[in-house]
């Protein structure tokens, strides 16, 4: 469906106040040529295609994090850089964008809270299509290939977690399967929030230590062809051909520095300055 221009207007005033921002027809294209995106259709497989291919080139990270400066709190102009370059963030970043990009190519989308270590720690994607509701969170060191429907429990193997959603009345519960036993990642109330709605939980994470992990240690994620390349401290993580996951304790900065060189060129001032900071070599 081609939008008019009154109604592209009014619908950029109502992703502001959905989302805290709006994203220009030039800036989704942008985007999407980006991340190897070349057709938009109305349907939860675009949707995703669309999340595995941001997954695989746009980080989860708290590198921009660091480098900001502790209670720095990105603007809606930040946030958009900071997707369309492929520099990533975390859910405050990666979430809120991705919403408001689904929103801006016609879709339903709102965000939501969801709780993972604290109260209303994360921000979440609401999506409604076809008389169905969605889940959609790109915004985690562990994402999700696809979106998860809020009524119907799923169960899904993967090489680096198996992991399932168990919906019960305004909540949807994300656990993963840990040593044999179920164990809750993140839970996510369905009731829709604005940005306004949302924005505490943006500002604990950039002006309280406490409120999360990205003022302790080092996070990045990113998988291209669904397969995990990360860092987590000083453990570096990547997925084989075979599946398998290996795991390579970071021992110095030469080390880091060739782990960097050979698979995360672009992301390599960065992550080696977040180990300056956190003195981890």
């Amino acid at each position: 469906m081609r939008l008019s221009e009154t109604n592209i207007k009014l619908r950029d005033i109502d992703s502001v106040k959905k989302f805290g921002l709006a994203i220009m027809p030039h800036t989704v294209k942008l985007f999407l040529e980006k991340v190897d995106v070349t057709h938009v259709s109305n349907s939860i497989e675009f949707v995703n295609l669309l999340i595995t291919s941001v997954i695989a080139q746009v980080p989860f990270q708290n590198q921009t994090m660091l480098s900001r400066g502790f209670g720095v709190i990105p603007k809606a102009e930040d946030i958009i850089e900071d997707m369309v370059t492929l520099r990533g963030g975390t859910c405050g970043t990666m979430n809120i964008f991705f919403g408001a990009l689904l929103y801006s190519l016609d879709y339903d989308t709102c965000l939501i809270q969801g709780t993972m270590q604290k109260k209303d720690d994360h921000i979440g994607i609401l999506l409604s299509l076809n008389s169905e509701k969605y889940i959609v969170d790109i915004g985690d060191g562990q994402p999700f290939f696809e979106a998860f429907s809020c009524q119907t429990d799923i169960e899904v193997f993967n090489p680096f977690k198996t992991y399932r959603s168990i919906a019960l009345n305004s909540e949807l519960t994300i656990q993963f399967l840990i040593e044999n036993e179920w164990v809750t990642d993140s839970t996510f109330n369905l009731i829709p929030k604005t940005f306004k709605e949302v924005e505490r939980t943006l500002i604990c994470h950039y002006k309280d230590s406490e409120f999360g992990p990205f003022w302790k240690g080092i996070r990045f994620a990113m998988y291209p062809n669904k397969k995990i390349i990360a860092i987590r401290d000083q453990i570096f993580y990547r997925e084989l051909p075979d599946n398998s996951i290996k795991r390579t304790k970071i021992q110095n900065m030469n080390e880091l520095d060739v782990i960097l060189t050979e698979h995360l060129p672009s992301y390599k001032e960065s992550i080696i300055e977040s180990f300056h900071k956190f003195h981890l070599l």
